[in-house]
C-alpha cells in the first residue's frame, strides 16, 4: 500500500493523491468484505469476475513488493 501511494502523483484532477489512494483501498478492503454476497450459488460470471480480480490483487501485491524492493 505505501508504495502505490509513493507512486501516485500529487493531484489527480482535483483530489490530493494521498486522498485518492486511500480511498481506492478503501473500497477494495469494503469490497473484499462484501465478497461473500456477490456468489452465493457459486455459479455464473460472478464467479470468474472474483477469480480475475484475485489473480489481479496478487499479482499486484507482488510487482508492488519487487519495485520496492528494487528502488531502495
Amino acid at each position: 500500500m505505501f508504495q502505490t501511494l509513493k507512486v501516485l502523483p500529487a493531484k489527480v484532477w482535483f483530489i490530493d493523491g494521498e486522498v485518492l489512494g486511500v480511498l481506492a483501498f478503501g473500497a477494495g478492503g469494503l469490497l473484499l468484505l462484501l465478497l461473500p454476497f456477490f456468489d452465493r450459488n457459486g455459479q455464473g460470471r460472478a464467479r470468474q469476475w472474483i477469480l480475475g480480480a484475485g489473480i489481479f490483487a496478487v499479482a499486484y501485491i507482488i510487482a508492488m513488493t519487487v519495485y520496492g524492493y528494487a528502488a531502495k
